[in-house]
């Protein structure tokens, strides 16, 4: 059974689940899933019916906000903005992946391997894990940590923290007011 996941990766059947798209990131992210689906259908033709179900969740986001007078300014740039911090994503996700696939061929280790050793079963799975369509869970990365020696920084992406910083400056105000808080790195500092 998979563990609980705390983490600022892209998942799939969050999304899939969820069965809408209501913010620009979430489209951004969306319309690369897949393309990133359409990629390792070949491999895997079962991902055909994911990647269908998320081109219904993208199109109904198009036609609900994307279409004659919806089209705002603000709309726009909340648009750039998403693509821009998306694409830092898919970087990391993509530096990611390779340094996975260096060190398992390293090791002389498939993808399905170390995929068994990590406790899951499912190829696609796996392949959907490292090319960053579903979520690693914290166990995973705490243990590719420890066996493949990559760096943390390297594993966790922070870039959806961006999205995050108005909220949580607001709430520590909120709660706290005397308690200070670095804008940009968030770092709390006594008063």
């Amino acid at each position: 059974m998979k563990d609980k996941k705390m983490t600022a990766d892209i998942d799939l059947e969050t999304v899939l689940k969820k069965g809408s798209l209501s913010t620009e990131i979430e489209h951004e992210r969306a319309i690369v899933l897949q393309r990133q689906l359409r990629l390792l259908e070949k491999e895997h033709p079962e991902l055909g019916v994911k990647r269908k179900e998320l081109r219904t969740l993208i199109k109904g986001y198009e036609d609900k906000y994307w279409t004659g007078e919806n089209i705002s300014e603000e709309l726009i740039v909340k648009s750039d903005a998403a693509e821009i911090l998306v694409e830092k994503e898919r970087q990391f996700l993509a530096r990611r992946k390779d340094l996975i696939r260096v060190k398992l061929k390293e090791l002389s280790l498939s993808q399905k391997q170390f995929g068994i050793i990590l406790g899951h079963s499912s190829a696609t799975y796996v392949s959907e894990l490292i090319n960053g369509i579903c979520a690693f869970s914290i166990r995973d990365l705490v243990l590719i940590h420890a066996m493949l020696k990559i760096d943390f920084n390297d594993l966790i992406p922070t870039s959806a923290i961006e999205t995050e910083k108005e909220k949580v400056v607001a709430t520590v105000h909120e709660v706290k007011p005397n308690l200070k808080i670095n804008e940009d790195t968030l770092e709390l500092v006594c008063a």
